[in-house]
């Protein structure tokens, strides 16, 4: 979930963790409701361990 605005929905995140989630996970869905996204993260199916930190 996410209140940012504009085409990156990671844009208010600390660098570092926005840079994790771009890096591994795709974004699957967003739907926008008033003041507030929702994103539906998705690994690709590649077998890896989750990232640290990151439940599986």
């Amino acid at each position: 979930m996410t209140t940012a605005r504009g085409p990156d929905p990671f844009s208010e995140m600390d660098p570092a963790e926005a840079r994790l989630l771009r890096d591994e996970f795709s974004v699957a869905r967003m739907e926008e409701y008033q003041g507030v996204r929702v994103l539906l993260l998705v690994r690709p199916a590649s077998g890896t361990a989750p990232a640290a930190g990151l439940p599986g």
